[in-house]
């Protein structure tokens, strides 16, 4: 068997089980799919990771009381 059709075959069963015959020939559909919902969930956690440790060691703001300036 092929390599790329062995990753193939695997990356489809780790995407999910696929084990009615009755759906057999949507199986690559289906999968096609799932890897492009995978796909952007890696890339939007990415963004987001990326937004945490870009303001990691940001000054805090500055609050200004303006009660006790009035006083």
């Amino acid at each position: 068997m092929n390599s790329m059709t062995e990753f193939w075959k695997i990356w489809k069963y780790a995407l999910g089980s696929f084990q009615d015959e009755t759906t057999k020939q949507y199986d690559d559909i289906i999968c096609v799919i799932r890897t492009f919902i995978f796909i952007q969930l890696v890339i939007t956690n990415c963004f987001i990771i990326a937004g945490n440790i870009r303001h990691w060691n940001d000054p805090a703001p500055i609050i200004i009381n303006y009660e006790q300036l009035r006083s």
